[in-house]
């Protein structure tokens, strides 16, 4: 049949669009790393084949001329698109996290290549017989085994996509993983090219093994519409939709280009570089509290090296329990799904325990099985859960001290057994109110420890020692005394946010508002580096949240309101409403509070119309504290600005939007049922105050204050802005200078009134009240010695400041020089 305007057209068609889809072939080449060279580089190969076939074919088209060698070279074509969807598979299984064992992985790949250039092999050789005027019966036969293997190919790449199509055992960690989704995308776009290629095989075979030994003689394949939609659409539509998923999808193969953990490195029982490095990686990210990141390179590992045993310690310590996840904090899915994986790891680890392995890898395995005594709860007994857990983390404790004690010198084991110590009383290491040790925790055994690890050599390069120690001296008499370790944490792994970010909880406490902006930028930075990456839908947005929360904090502080505002505005951002709809763990619980933020960086700041037009939440069930929150600071905004019957109207709606505050709702270790019990004192005397109730304000001020005060340890603290500041601003507005002084020096802790933890050294506002009290009394030298610090902080603020709370309304009086 010779060629009509319609094949020259179909042609053309086909020479324009591999040739546009060549040049992104390429790029995916260059963009998937290692992992997809040979996906990749065989649809490159692919695209090109049928670019020289397309213009091939439209020049024989042109000419009139019918060449059986074209339809030859048009269909060994396949081959290579065969490839590489199995390439690719292999990359959606990497990224994906579904190899078990990389050795057997690369053999099968091998194998399949070797079966599909035997397919192609047999085409090619038959192609020798094509000169004569028909083909011979063993070049028919060759043409048709090769066909063959190509089916049995494409079965057998059907059938490993589809297995491949299973859920791994942590899905659900690993759908809030970017690589994951990636993986999927890629898997799914080979799941697609299948039936596309399979419809071309068919064509192929019809078409070459015609009747008798004759070649492209069939009817079928004669067609122009059936050469259309069997022969041209099928091939270049899974082309297509691979090209699109590759320009999707970065590079799977993160082994590459990954996160800039610093240098620190544990050697390990290992015949794998690679493994060695997701071994080291993991373990970087549990001392940097990232334990889902750590969970999934802990499991790179095992890939790389399915007998590396002490990546399953690993594996089952990140999954589990830590200071700021306890036991009693997981909601029952959670517990359930961590236990298991956990506990399983765990005896996994312990039965491939090996003669070869170091002792301190045999004493960590060995520790870790009283973490995870038993795969479910139920299995227990009906002891309550809590001494369960209790008794589990002691159990484990004491195993650690065994290996600690036998390796006093390994720095690793010394952080976990810190670790562990610490993790029997989270958050309850020091008494606030007598600055001593509880009497329930193991405080000053920690700092043993800790201390004695970071006086020995690498001890102040140690990620989890520096942490750790952070965490230690935070609540304690004496935050200022870690100051020089926090120093030495800083920078020391660039792209772990929350590392970045810890130095800063002493910096607060010790009133150097500017190095907590600075560092919990970094930090900030870092996060937005990671979440890039991984997406924001894990619980690690909790950390990042902290990262925010923490700056605004500091800005607040420091009167920049700026920095403040701009923050609060990256908070909510990073806080997506789908994030807030995952049940398990029940995110809400943890992250809806953030939300509420704005409000707090508002009233600082006395925007009082800015508050005014805040739109409530559109779901006030999901966002109860938000809703209750703004109730609060429309309230206060509408007391400042004199409209008393609005802001009357808000405080009842503030107390019944309160009623359906959910009781699990937290802001890190306080319950956000108890920080609104703040507000609402808060509002009581804000709106009295305005009514000139004078009296019956400060009650609810001093009510207020004493709530603040009865709030757990956190930092930042559970209510953002000191009752002091606003209760100090309305005593002086009211003449009441000695007691006012008072307020302010117990806010900066010059009387020694508050506990440490509790203080606020060095913030402008306070600082601003306490000059100006002593001024007013003719205490001058006092009032010239403070000064000095008053000035510096004054000059660091972006606002004029001319009172402690912008609620007091009358400043014509205050001190004209520290505008």
């Amino acid at each position: 049949m010779l060629p009509t305007d319609t094949d020259k057209a179909v042609d053309l068609a086909e020479l324009v669009i591999y040739s546009l889809l060549t040049i992104p072939a390429l790029y995916c080449l260059a963009r998937h790393g290692k992992q997809g060279l040979l996906g990749w580089l065989y649809v490159f190969i692919y695209c090109t084949i049928r670019l020289i076939a397309a213009g091939l074919k439209y020049k024989s088209d042109r000419d009139h001329e019918v060449s059986t060698g074209i339809l030859i070279v048009d269909n060994i074509g396949l081959s290579p698109l065969l490839l590489g969807a199995s390439g690719i598979l292999h990359e959606a299984r990497y990224a994906r996290r579904s190899i078990k064992n990389n050795k057997i992985e690369w053999l099968a790949v091998l194998q399949y290549h070797m079966l599909v250039s035997a397919g192609l092999a047999l085409i090619a050789v038959s192609v020798s017989d094509l000169i004569k005027p028909n083909l011979s019966n063993s070049g028919t036969g060759l043409l048709k085994g090769g066909f063959a293997i190509l089916f049995i190919s494409w079965a057998l790449l059907t059938l490993a996509t589809l297995f491949s199509l299973k859920r791994p055992a942590s899905y659900r960690q690993l759908t809030k993983d970017v690589s994951f989704r990636d993986g999927t995308l890629l898997l799914h776009a080979v799941l697609f090219s299948l039936p596309m290629a399979l419809l071309k095989a068919i064509y192929g075979a019809i078409n070459l093994c015609g009747p008798g030994n004759s070649i492209g003689t069939s009817a079928f394949s004669s067609k122009v519409p059936a050469d259309i939609c069997m022969s041209l659409i099928p091939p270049m539509l899974a082309t297509i939709v691979l090209v699109v998923i590759g320009l999707m999808t970065p590079q799977s193969d993160r082994n590459d280009k990954y996160f800039d953990l610093g240098s620190y490195h544990r050697p390990i029982t290992t015949k794998s570089a690679s493994a060695q490095t997701w071994f080291d990686r993991g373990l970087i990210w549990t001392f940097a509290f990232n334990h889902e990141e750590a969970v999934n390179c802990f499991k790179n590992a095992i890939r790389d090296d399915p007998e590396c045993t002490i990546a399953y310690w690993g594996l089952a310590y990140a999954i589990g329990p830590n200071y700021n996840k306890s036991w009693d904090t997981f909601d029952g899915k959670d517990l359930h799904i961590s236990l298991r994986e956990a506990h399983r790891a765990a005896l996994h680890a312990k039965d491939m325990v090996i003669d070869s392995m170091t002792a301190a890898e045999r004493a960590l395995i060995e520790a870790i099985q009283y973490r995870y005594p038993s795969e479910t709860i139920e299995d227990i007994g009906n002891q309550a859960v809590e001494q369960i857990f209790a008794a589990w983390n002691l159990n484990y404790a004491e195993s650690m001290g065994v290996a600690y004690k036998n390796n006093p010198d390994d720095l690793d084991i010394a952080a976990l057994y810190a670790d562990a110590l610490m993790n029997l009383t989270p958050w309850k290491l020091w008494n606030l109110k007598t600055g001593q040790p509880n009497p329930s925790s193991r405080t000053l055994e920690v700092k043993g420890v800790l201390e004695r690890a970071i006086s020995s050599n690498g001890g102040l390069k140690h990620p989890g020692i520096l942490h750790l120690y952070i965490h230690l001296m935070e609540m304690s008499p004496t935050p200022e005394n870690a100051l020089r370790v926090a120093d030495h944490l800083r920078g020391l792994v660039p792209d772990a946010g929350h590392l970045n970010h810890m130095p800063t909880h002493l910096d607060v406490l010790c009133g150097d508002y500017q190095q907590a902006i600075r560092s919990n930028t970094q930090a900030i930075q870092a996060d937005e580096k990671y979440f890039a990456t991984s997406g924001s839908l894990r619980f690690y947005t909790l950390y990042r949240a902290h990262n925010y929360h923490f700056r605004l904090y500091a800005a607040m502080f420091a009167g920049q309101s700026r920095v403040a505002l701009d923050t609060v505005a990256l908070l909510e951002r990073s806080i997506p409403e789908q994030l807030l709809r995952v049940e398990s763990p029940p995110m809400a619980d943890w992250l809806e509070g953030f939300i509420g933020m704005r409000v707090h960086a508002l009233i600082r700041f006395g925007r009082w119309e800015d508050i005014l037009v805040l739109k409530l939440p559109h779901d006030q069930t999901l966002y109860s504290v938000t809703t209750t929150m703004l109730h609060y600071a429309k309230g206060v905004a509408s007391a400042a600005l004199g409209r008393i019957e609005e802001a009357e109207n808000e405080r009842e709606l503030f107390k019944k939007a309160l009623m359906h505050v959910q009781p699990s709702r937290t802001i890190f270790n306080n319950s956000c049922l108890h920080i609104l019990q703040v507000a609402d004192a808060m509002l009581n005397g804000e709106i009295e105050y305005r009514k000139s109730n004078i009296e019956q304000a400060f009650i609810y001020l001093r009510q207020a204050t004493k709530l603040d005060q009865e709030l757990p340890y956190d930092e930042p603290w559970g209510w953002m802005q000191p009752p002091r500041h606003a209760y100090g601003a309305l005593l002086l507005e009211q003449g009441q200078f000695e007691e006012a002084l008072d307020v302010y020096s117990t806010d900066l802790g010059l009387n020694d009134i508050l506990p440490r933890a509790m203080q606020h050294p060095n913030n402008v506002w306070s600082l601003h009240g306490l000059v100006e009290c002593l001024t007013t009394l003719k205490r001058y030298d006092e009032a010239r010695l403070l000064k000095k610090h008053l000035d510096l902080a004054v000059a660091m603020a972006d606002v004029p400041i001319k009172s402690s709370c912008f609620c007091r309304l009358e400043t014509e009086s205050t001190l004209g020089e520290c505008h």
